[in-house]
Order: C-alpha cells, then sequence, then structure tokens
C-alpha cells in the first residue's frame, strides 16, 4: 500500500505466471496426446459438433453423487480430469488428420481429374472441419487455464478431507460442495463443445462482456478474499457454456 510499485511488479509477475502455466498446459497437452497415439490412434475428427451425447447426464449425476457423498474438491477433480481427457483426445485426432491428409496429398497426383476434383471438395470440406477443431483447441486451453486455478485453489480442502479419511467419509462442512454442483455440469458441457456451436450463438456476445470486470474483481477480493476467486472464474464459462443452447 505504502510502495506504488508494488501493484507493477505484481501485474508483471501474474502475466508471467499466467503467460508460462498456458505454455506448460499446451506442451502437457501435447505429450499427452503423443503418449495416446502411441497407444490408440484416433478414427477421426468429431462429427456431430452440435449434439449432446446422451452419456452427459449420466456423468453430470455420477460426479454429483460424488461430490455430495465424499467431498466437492474430489468431484471437482473428477471433472477436471475428464474435461482433460476430451482436449488430449481432440489433440491427437487432429494429429492424426493432419497425418493423414499429408499421405494423401502425396498420392493425389496418380488420380484422375473427376476423382481429383471430388477428392477436392471432400478435403476442402474436412480441412474446414480442422481449422474448427484448432480453434476449438484454443478455447479449450484457455478454458483449461481457468479451471487449473479452481482445481488449485480447492485441494486444500480435498488434503484436509484426505487426511481425516480414517474419521469420516463425507466432509462436513464441505465449502466447494455447492460450487461443485453448477461446475460439473459446466465443465460436462465444455469438455463436448466446440467453436462450431459457440460462434452462431446469440449469447456470446454478452458473454465475452463479463471476463474484463469480473478480473477486476478477482484482482480486488482475490488478495484478502482467495475463497471467492473460484466464483469469479466460474461464471464467464458457464456463460460459454449456454451459448451451446442460446
Amino acid at each position: 500500500m505504502c510502495f506504488p510499485l508494488v501493484s507493477c511488479i505484481l501485474f508483471l509477475f501474474g502475466t508471467c505466471t499466467a503467460y508460462w502455466s498456458g505454455l506448460l498446459s499446451s506442451a502437457s497437452v501435447r505429450l499427452l496426446s503423443s503418449l495416446w497415439l502411441a497407444l490408440k490412434r484416433p478414427s477421426e475428427l468429431p462429427k456431430d459438433i452440435k449434439m449432446i451425447s446422451p452419456d452427459l447426464p449420466f456423468l453430470t449425476i455420477v460426479l454429483n453423487i460424488v461430490s455430495w457423498t465424499t467431498c466437492g474438491a474430489l468431484a471437482i477433480l473428477l471433472s477436471y480430469l475428464y474435461y482433460v481427457f476430451k482436449i488430449v483426445h481432440l489433440q491427437a485426432s487432429l494429429t492424426t488428420f493432419k497425418n493423414s491428409q499429408l499421405v494423401n496429398t502425396k498420392h493425389s497426383r496418380r488420380s484422375e481429374k473427376k476423382s481429383n476434383h471430388h477428392k477436392d471438395s471432400s478435403v476442402h470440406h474436412l480441412r474446414l472441419s480442422a481449422n474448427d477443431a484448432e480453434d476449438s483447441l484454443r478455447m479449450h486451453s484457455t478454458v483449461n487455464n481457468l479451471l487449473t486455478w479452481i482445481v488449485l485453489l480447492s485441494m486444500p480442502s480435498l488434503i484436509y478431507w484426505l487426511q481425516n479419511l480414517r474419521y469420516y467419509f463425507k466432509l462436513n462442512p464441505d465449502p466447494c460442495k455447492p460450487l461443485a454442483f453448477i461446475l460439473i455440469p459446466t465443465i460436462v458441457i465444455l469438455g463436448n463443445t466446440y467453436t462450431v456451436s459457440i460462434k452462431s450463438s446469440k449469447l456470446l456476445k454478452t458473454a465475452s462482456q463479463f471476463p474484463v470486470p469480473l478480473a477486476v474483481g478477482v484482482i480486488a477480493f482475490g488478495s484478502t478474499h482467495l475463497y471467492r476467486i473460484p466464483c469469479f472464474v466460474f461464471i464467464p464459462l458457464l456463460l460459454h457454456a449456454l451459448c451451446n443452447f442460446m
């Protein structure tokens, strides 16, 4: 408070932390996707980009039951791992598609003109899908960085629950349980969201105006009330999840 340069130094430190955490997150996704390709090679890019899988409600119910019966931070961690798995699978599918596209390009000169024309139209359609997948990966990397901080801020609750697990199975009171009930379906929906469905949403323009004032709120309250930061981070995630339905 007395030294004016403290805020500037903290701003630079926070910017460096966000930048390097983003690079570390992207490198981790690429490494995990390489391991996934070594174990199992995905067939193709996702097709039904605007359809919600029927397994999502079941997964949401299971994770909410885990949150209610055990610890909210544990359910948040499990949903975060599910989200990371979806990103890794998308990265692996995109890598496989690019490699196959390069192979098809080498052999395209040997085909006839009619087949070349048909293949060019199909490749053009697939190239649009690849571009959408790349845009979706950029979106998911940003969401993953925000979710990482939510998980880290909820870890003290999980550590406390693990240390006292021999005394009681359900954490009570649980400070992460209210957040987990709303955050879990949001993460599950975002994990199956692509930029094509969000760009056509009428809510996107309104949702894009919230991150800046919420960042100001984090700066104002985060230094003294650290437990409020996940609530500020959660609001733009919820709005972007609602963009799939509006």
